[in-house]
């Protein structure tokens, strides 16, 4: 069965009923990735200082707190991948 895949927006996703049915998936909703701060910031932490959370490697590009407009229209463009606004950045 031939499916059109293709991305038309970001508000958009084509999704074969049937076969997520069948295969006993579920698409569930995350804002955060699921994240509770409490509990997560701690293991982030101890990720980060031994080496296994390479978070330099996840910032594509790097904003003044001036181009925060700029930096979100960036993103939404597709232009870069994850974006670290610097406040102490002119």
């Amino acid at each position: 069965m031939a499916r059109n895949n293709k991305i038309k927006s970001l508000d958009e996703l084509a999704v074969c009923l049937r076969e997520l049915k069948a295969a006993g998936k579920r698409i569930v909703g995350s804002w955060g990735g699921g994240c509770v701060p409490e509990r997560d910031t701690e293991r982030f932490a101890q990720l980060y200082e031994t080496g296994a959370l390479p978070l330099a490697k996840l910032v594509t590009h790097t904003y003044g707190l001036e181009l925060v407009n700029q930096a979100l229209d960036d993103l939404e463009l597709g232009r870069i991948g994850r974006a670290l606004i610097d406040l102490a950045r002119p």
